[in-house]
């Protein structure tokens, strides 16, 4: 069959519908999914590390025989698995709490050289590991760099590199070029195909770059998804500052008042900050803008002061936050800044019904000047009268 980017992932040659059905669960489900499930490492067979060489912590792959295979009962229905292996500098643990995929252990007979891949762990005093990938060994891998996918439950490393191999070969001269050759040249990326073809199948001698994930092939594939995300946002950004909406003329001297009301003085950077956006509230278009700044650094005192700026000509502003209880201190916050001077409402979901309809109601029809609240500010059920500002603490 003919595959196309958009064909059901089930066609792709080792797949079937009982592989299918175990891909949608990671919603994996056309072939271009697949093949943009990128990996989440890669194992570097070019440097097999010793049993005695090991360190806490250490991500690596050590070629080693199998010494036995063994497990022990937990309860009713658990199981432990601990598979010990060998190399010719001493032994280690490999310790699963649940069986990856049905016939996992039964392969690895006493004896079998494989490959262990994964990090080493601490458990009484002993290095051991917890999960790793055990691959077989084969000399054809000794001097490759293989990549390495997220677990899909029901399906082993070996079979999803395997389908992943066969998507790529059957679209890789479909996978068409979606930015312009100005963009590409500006940004030095290469070609979307070449990317995603070298990340699944690096070249034998990758370097650290492409193994920590930024080479020139990663990068193009960030750009990809930084791209397709910013660009919607640049479009609705275009449209806003096509809008027209209320112009609020500065306050400047109820700013002053509230500002000597404060305990501490303003950062020269607050104030620039909090002139801008007066500014900009001043224009007769809505307002976008990001205020950035660590923990602390004053951006809740910035806001209300911007707040104020909206209120004082009747408008209404709304404050949402993340939590409860941030939504609690900025009430608390503007409640001491402003005293009675504006109606300040606050509104989040732990809140009875009752309390939230009265409140809600008090929005809707204007009272309530300053609105501070968590998500429950954005539900159906709230409707504001004159909404001139919106702040959203993320």
């Amino acid at each position: 069959m003919d595959l196309s980017l958009d064909t059901s992932v089930q066609y792709v040659k080792g797949v079937g519908p009982k592989v299918a059905n175990l891909l949608k669960k990671k919603q994996i489900k056309t072939v271009l999914d697949l093949i943009q499930y990128y990996p989440k490492h890669y194992l570097d067979y070019r440097k097999a590390r010793s049993v005695n060489s090991l360190g806490l912590g250490e991500h690596v792959s050590l070629n080693v025989t199998v010494v036995s295979v063994k497990s022990i009962r937990i309860g009713r229905s658990r199981k432990i698995w601990t598979v010990i292996v060998k190399d010719s500098t001493g032994a280690i643990s490999c310790k699963y709490f649940r069986v990856p995929y049905k016939g996992y252990f039964e392969r690895l007979t006493s004896g079998k050289q494989v490959i262990v891949e994964g990090s080493v762990s601490h458990y009484r005093n002993r290095m051991e590991f917890h999960h790793p990938d055990i691959l077989e060994f084969t000399e054809d891998k000794k001097n490759h760099v293989v990549a390495i996918y997220p677990e899909i439950e029901g399906i082993s490393q070996k079979k999803l590199q395997s389908i992943i191999e066969n998507a790529l070969l059957a679209v890789k001269e479909k996978l068409n070029e979606y930015l312009p050759t100005w963009i590409l040249n500006q940004n030095n990326l290469i070609k979307l195909n070449e990317a995603i073809f070298k990340i699944h199948k690096p070249d034998s001698h990758a370097d650290s770059d492409f193994l920590s994930k930024n080479s020139i092939y990663h990068d193009r594939i960030k750009f990809e998804e930084f791209f397709w995300f910013q660009l919607p946002l640049l479009m609705v950004r275009s449209n806003i500052q096509e809008a027209k909406t209320k112009s609020f003329d500065p306050n400047h001297d109820a700013l002053s008042n509230y500002i000597d009301k404060l305990s501490f003085k303003l950062t020269n950077a607050q104030m620039r900050v909090l002139k801008e956006i007066i500014s900009d509230l001043s224009l007769e278009k809505p307002m976008h803008r990001l205020v950035q700044g660590d923990v602390g650094s004053g951006k809740t005192v910035v806001a209300l002061l911007s707040a104020m700026q909206v209120m004082s000509h009747g408008y209404q502003v709304a404050i949402m936050a993340p939590t409860e209880i941030l939504a609690e201190q900025h009430f608390k916050k503007a409640k001491n800044l402003f005293g009675n001077t504006f109606n300040i409402e606050l509104l989040t979901g732990n809140m009875k019904k009752a309390v939230r309809d009265e409140k809600a109601q008090t929005i809707e029809s204007g009272k309530g000047l300053l609105c501070i609240g968590t998500h429950a500010l954005i539900q159906e059920s709230v409707k504001f009268k004159k909404l001139g500002l919106v702040i959203v603490d993320e």
